[in-house]
């Protein structure tokens, strides 16, 4: 409440809470401050707009990502359900189907 390092509970370590300026905050450091010891909020600590600006367009990468392949997929799947009748091709619209999962989630 001070400002002070206090002894963690567990390891008996000094602790001393982050701190960000006005300006730090209204850039959005406040939002990721419980993700302590990650290189994103590392990143924003030393350079607010620039450690921001990296994590939008890593998003922006990501997202693209993940509606590729979701896309991929389920134009995948949905050439290949004809094929769950064939014994020797009937996986294929299982592994299209995992994958519209996976892009599902990463979306």
């Amino acid at each position: 409440k001070e400002g002070k390092a206090a002894p963690d509970p567990i390891s008996g370590e000094m602790y001393l809470c982050t701190t960000f300026t006005d300006e730090e905050n209204a850039l959005g450091v406040w939002d990721l401050d419980h993700f302590l010891g990650v290189e994103v909020v590392q990143a924003i600590a030393d350079d607010p707009a620039a450690g921001l600006q990296a994590l939008s367009a890593k998003a922006g990468s990501e997202l693209t990502k993940a509606v590729v392949i979701h896309v991929f997929a389920f134009v995948g799947l949905f050439y290949t359900v004809p094929w769950l009748d064939d014994r020797h091709y009937s996986l294929w619209p299982l592994i299209f189907a995992v994958f519209c999962g996976i892009g599902i989630v990463l979306c």
